[in-house]
């Protein structure tokens, strides 16, 4: 139905360039953005749009939950709880794919709540309301399912999700933007040289995601002493 068909070209560059598409010779629709699965996607490849559209519809979400708020009394502890059942699950949905990106919109839904909960001015330095409520970042909370989700992929060679993983050209690079910010992940953790290797045990898997949040901690005390300077 060419009524309900449109296309999209992926391009690194943001050159104009025509591109016109048939058919059976009807001209189909093409866009820079669209929305696949619930994850926008974007001609450059980028997540920007994607991280923007999930924190635009997690306020309905937060509006909601601030009416509860507004009429009933809730322990601060049954407030996050309630923020991590409603509005957490869509500001990280789809993340193992798109959660490389700051996504400072996201994030911002995040610490709006635990601010207004805490009841300080949103211009509050961010490490400390972290702190104050000893939660990480949503990008910690991404950066773990990354690696859940490389390990889940890494563990079945059949699937046609791993072969697009490992997928090199002819001078043996990887093809696969997604795998080489994994492996860019995985470095800054020291833990590079577990790409490579054939079998990841789930004690291992599990000593990574510490990694994450114990590097998150160092320079969460980094921040912490450079505001008090």
């Amino acid at each position: 139905n060419t009524d309900k068909t449109i296309c999209m070209v992926f391009k690194k560059c943001n050159r104009v360039e025509q591109f016109d598409m048939f058919y059976n010779n009807t001209r189909l629709t093409v866009v820079q953005k669209f929305t696949y699965l619930g994850v926008t996607l974007s001609y450059n490849g980028l997540c920007y749009q994607a991280q923007k559209a999930l924190a635009n519809q997690s306020l309905n979400s937060l509006f909601a939950l601030n009416s509860i708020f507004d009429t009933v009394a809730l322990e601060t502890t049954d407030k996050i709880k309630h923020f991590d059942s409603l509005v957490a699950p869509i500001l990280n949905y789809s993340s193992e794919v798109w959660g490389f990106h700051d996504a400072n919109g996201v994030e911002n839904i995040h610490l709006k709540l635990l601010k207004q909960v805490l009841g300080v001015h949103s211009k509050t330095s961010n490490p400390t309301i972290c702190g104050e409520f000893a939660r990480f970042p949503l990008s910690v909370i991404r950066k773990n399912r990354i690696i859940r989700y490389w390990y889940k992929i890494n563990r079945n060679p059949s699937s046609l999700m791993y072969k697009c993983m490992y997928l090199k050209d002819n001078n043996g690079t990887l093809i696969n933007t997604w795998s080489k910010t994994v492996i860019s992940l995985l470095s800054s953790l020291a833990y590079a040289y577990i790409w490579y290797s054939a079998n990841v045990s789930g004690v291992l898997l599990n000593d990574i995601v510490q990694r994450i949040k114990d590097q998150y901690i160092q320079n969460w005390l980094s921040q912490l002493e450079n505001y008090a300077i």
